[in-house]
């Protein structure tokens, strides 16, 4: 694979035995979304779900909310577009808890990752050319997205198009290990900033211009005639020489 190496960019994300700011090791799984857009844009959604043994040894799932709550917002404080909120668990006796950070430069991403977490190994992801393609080389440690002390972690990565990786399920535009123990790898194209419009923003201007095209219709020329004239209104009744539809007179 070319290694022409155009610039080096370090992401600090959470990983295994990662410590959330003021909470201390606990066992959860982690399940860990990364989107890379164009222009060095990144989006990170991180779903930290602990189990119930842990919050049992540890502390009550209000108290250990929180925590998350003031590491969030003392990220904020800082300047750091972060957001975190309780979500709804897949089983009962469960906390989960989703972090989503945007960030613009990855220097501003990792930054504001360590703000919330304690970091250890790093993604590192490089400029490449791969089969006559601008790309992006990322590349991480098989810890890097660990469970915490035996969870399970899926991490996956959105992109314009996955053109290699190592993968445990890969499509077109995306691609996800579950539990891996080696190295993780992919080379990928940014994903076009065009896809961050939500699709409801899409149905209004769809909307919108189809009702604009429909005044166009009905109000644009409202005294042009609907149908053409007869042909006998065409030419003058005296002559028969042709005459507009608007002619009061003969020509």
């Amino acid at each position: 694979m070319p290694k022409r190496w155009a610039k080096m960019l370090v992401l600090g994300l959470t990983l295994a035995a990662v410590t959330i700011a003021g909470i201390g090791c606990a066992s959860a799984n982690v399940d860990t979304d990364l989107t890379v857009y164009t222009g060095d844009r990144y989006d990170l959604v991180m779903t930290i779900t602990f189990w119930p043994q842990a919050l049992a040894g540890l502390s009550d799932a209000a108290s250990m909310q929180e925590r998350l709550d003031g590491s969030v917002a003392r990220a904020k404080a800082s300047g750091c577009d972060v957001e975190g909120e309780r979500v709804q668990p897949a089983e009962e006796g469960q906390l989960a808890y989703r972090l989503h950070i945007r960030a613009a430069g990855v220097q501003a991403l990792d930054s504001c990752v360590q703000q919330v977490s304690s970091v250890s190994p790093r993604l590192t992801a490089s400029h490449v050319k791969y089969e006559g393609h601008d790309a992006i080389r990322v590349q991480l440690p098989a810890s890097t997205f660990g469970g915490w002390l035996g969870g399970d972690s899926t991490l996956t990565i959105h992109a314009g198009k996955i053109l290699a990786s190592n993968g445990t399920q890969q499509s077109k535009d995306s691609v996800t290990w579950h539990n891996s123990s080696d190295d993780m790898y992919a080379v990928l194209t940014p994903k076009s900033q065009t896809n961050l419009l939500p699709p409801a923003a899409v149905v209004l201007l769809l909307l919108g211009g189809a009702g604009y095209g429909l005044y166009r219709l009905a109000f644009a020329h409202p005294h042009a005639a609907s149908t053409p004239p007869p042909a006998s209104a065409r030419y003058c009744p005296y002559c028969g020489q042709a005459a507009s539809p608007s002619a009061q007179f003969c020509p």
